[in-house]
């Protein structure tokens, strides 16, 4: 997806235009999952430490098939291929080798996904969007906040379910707003004290439980500058 406005009402930002459907119900069958990981034409995005492969020269991400994946390792457990979604019957997932043994990965650089999403194509900066998300989260999630024990990737990796209790435990967002606060011709800037002097930028926060955007837009401006607003307008959203 190249034009960033498709039409009057949808605007696009970057990390957003995601194509793949997320197939919720195809994935719920194991099998499945398992013929497209085995399937030629099947994608594959690494992931290490967060940062995703690219190519040197070009700077765009790097995918896998089946065989050049078989190439760094033939000893990945199935449970560790995220499904991203689908494509014209082509799965796409993504896989996080930060703990995994591989063979050498030195034709590729890897970076992070905001100095990718500079260069890269857009479809493919919001396929990893996704995975980034994904991946974070599995890392970051793997034991049951109910009992403590270990929790495993279930449905390509939309869902953990916990090997003691049986708790479900699905992929968490947390939204942020970000405002450009105005007055007639004149707009309201924040500095971070820990950024160099000259730097300004529009304010934002994290949304609180059962809050409304308009009301997190009006508390986070009032936290932040003191300021008290009166309509808020909503622009667009990005992932």
């Amino acid at each position: 997806m190249s034009d960033k406005k498709r039409n009057n009402l949808e605007i696009f930002h970057s990390f957003a235009g995601n194509i793949l459907d997320r197939s919720e119900v195809e994935r719920r069958d194991q099998n499945w999952i398992s013929s497209l990981i085995s399937n030629p034409e099947t994608k594959f995005l690494l992931a290490k430490n967060l940062l995703f492969p690219v190519e040197s020269k070009s700077k765009e991400l790097v995918w896998l098939t089946k065989k050049s994946l078989s190439q760094i390792s033939d000893t990945i457990s199935e449970d560790l291929f995220y499904l991203l979604g689908t494509k014209d019957n082509v799965g796409y997932f993504a896989l996080d080798i930060t703990n995994i043994t591989v063979n050498t990965l030195d034709t590729w650089e890897f970076l992070e996904p905001r100095e990718i999403a500079l260069s890269a194509n857009e479809t493919d900066v919001a396929i990893m969007a996704q995975a980034k998300s994904q991946i974070y989260w599995h890392s970051s999630h793997r034991y049951c906040s109910k009992c403590g024990s270990l929790s495993i990737p279930q449905k390509g990796g939309i869902v953990r379910t916990c090997q003691s209790c049986e708790m479900q435990h699905f992929p968490r967002t947390d939204p942020v707003v970000i405002m450009l606060v105005y007055k007639d011709q004149h707009c309201l800037l924040g500095q971070n004290r820990r950024r160099a002097n000259g730097f300004y930028s529009a304010l934002a926060g994290f949304m609180d439980h059962a809050e409304s955007i308009e009301e997190a837009v009006r508390r986070e401006v009032k936290e932040e500058s003191g300021v008290d607003i009166k309509s808020v307008i909503c622009h667009s959203s990005q992932p």
